[in-house]
């Protein structure tokens, strides 16, 4: 991995225009720090010259956005070139020294450039310029140099630990497909083709739906997040076929607020939690079943709840323990997508049912 991202030509991470506004911004605030001492020195000798100051501080600061690329790649090579890290550390100490030093010089040129342009007496870049102050100089711009090289490897850790992030989301979801594709489709295939000679008309029904669901499946794939609009409608197709499978067995309602339609969710996310209800509510009953599938938004987060009137669980800590894959999957990318601020419980119901809710941060597509 190491070797092939060192070879890559990567783009920087954040566009150069960002660090030229930061550049105009520390600029203006140091130079109304120098305007605050003067206004605190009792009858100056000279008057503030606003010119001197906001030349000095922007030439000075916009040349570290011009050394920004070599920067970054000096940032990449810090964290995939080859060497100890005795090595690396020499290295760089001393690359930062002479960039410090070249960005000092050239500012020094610039400045007196710039005032002999403008028509002033030209005075020499080096002039006045003592051991010390040179060795100073050195040392700050080393430090500048750290601190910019520090913020790209930084940002290139973050970039991996989302890359990896993604990679884990990824995993997961095509796990929970994997899961869902071949026990589904053999029981909607078995299904059909009962029913191709008891009834023509459901048969054609159900290759419809079955049809509409593969397709909604494939536009979403590798999306992590999709609207309630679109996992409900996701939803509908899987419990249509279900309905058909149970006849007039199974009823779904649904109580979808109007303002939730638009918030985002984990693509997906429901249908575990549905098929759970029928396999372990309603498969187990021989009459009827109802499943209610809700999403409502309150306040900063949005409510999903899907709950079913099925033989129910009546020791809560089954439904904590005892849960398949699906319900498992559910819960680790809800705590991976947003940590500790989501909820998800099931909840037994006092007669029969079970009651499952999700409850997460409300985002808008």
């Amino acid at each position: 991995m190491g070797s092939s991202l060192a070879k890559t030509k990567e783009k920087l991470p954040v566009p150069i225009r960002y660090f030229a506004l930061a550049a105009a911004v520390i600029s203006t605030v140091i130079v109304f720090e120098n305007y605050i001492g003067y206004l605190f020195i009792e009858n100056p000798e000279w008057d503030f010259n606003w010119i001197f100051y906001f030349s000095r501080y922007l030439i000075s600061n916009f040349l570290w956005v011009a050394f920004i690329p070599i920067l970054f790649r000096i940032a990449r090579d810090i964290l995939y070139g080859n060497g100890s890290v005795l090595v690396k550390v020499v290295k760089h100490i001393s690359i930062g020294m002479l960039i410090g030093l070249a960005q000092r010089t050239l500012s020094s040129i610039l400045l007196s450039v710039s005032y002999y342009l403008r028509g002033e007496e030209w005075f020499s870049p080096f002039q006045g310029h003592s051991l010390s102050s040179i060795f100073a100089s050195i040392f700050s711009g080393l430090l500048v140099y750290f601190v910019l090289v520090g913020i790209f490897i930084a940002l290139e850790y973050y970039k991996q630990y989302q890359a990896k992030l993604n990679e884990l989301n990824n995993a997961q979801l095509n796990a929970l497909k994997m899961q869902l594709h071949p026990h589904f489709l053999f029981n909607t295939l078995h299904t059909i083709s009962s029913l191709i000679d008891e009834n023509t008309k459901h048969a054609q029904t159900m290759v419809s739906k079955l049809g509409f669901l593969l397709r909604s499946i494939l536009e979403q794939n590798q999306k992590h997040t999709i609207t309630v609009k679109e996992e409900i409608e996701y939803i509908r197709s899987y419990l249509d076929i279900e309905e058909v499978r149970f006849q007039d067995r199974l009823k779904v309602v649904y109580d979808i607020d109007e303002d939730s339609i638009d918030a985002l969710v984990p693509n997906l996310i429901l249908q575990p939690i549905v098929e759970n209800a029928i396999k372990h509510g309603f498969s187990k009953k021989t009459d009827e079943c109802t499943i209610q599938v809700c999403a409502k938004v309150a306040g900063e987060k949005l409510m999903l709840v899907v709950e079913d009137d099925g033989k129910g669980v009546k020791d809560k800590s089954v439904l904590e323990n005892g849960n398949g894959i699906g319900i498992k999957n559910v819960r680790d990318r809800l705590i991976k997508l947003y940590g500790d601020n989501q909820t998800f419980e099931l909840i037994p119901g006092d007669e029969k049912g079970v009651t499952a809710k999700i409850i997460i941060p409300l985002k808008m597509s």
